[in-house]
């Protein structure tokens, strides 16, 4: 695979739960995010491109049938790779409220 460089305020991962089709759409055009994914959910349901060969982005869809990938994937480890540094901040006034920043 081929990935088309996006500038980093450009890359994205979007999760949209559609809860009358009773699915998850999982949409990523950051290079580390689509390979993780690829690794866990295997082949994307849809594959964006710019021409033949450079990858721009991908799409998985997912039933809400499948709890156990749902549930495995959706967490930091999966989206956001490495090369991020990630400092928690702790509020006072929101106990159960978690806020990370993410430095580049």
């Amino acid at each position: 695979m081929k990935f088309e460089k996006h500038l980093l305020e450009e890359q994205e991962v979007t999760i949209n739960i559609i809860y009358l089709e009773e699915i998850i759409i999982i949409y990523a055009n950051r290079k580390e995010v689509i390979q993780n994914l690829t690794e866990q959910l295997g082949k994307p349901t849809k594959k964006y491109k710019r021409g033949k060969t450079y990858w721009t982005a991908a799409e998985w869809r997912l039933d809400f049938s499948q709890k156990d990938i749902i549930s495995k994937i959706l967490n930091n480890e999966t989206f956001i790779d490495e090369k991020l540094k990630i400092k928690k901040i702790n509020r006072k006034e929101k106990e159960d409220f978690k806020q990370i920043k993410l430095e580049l």
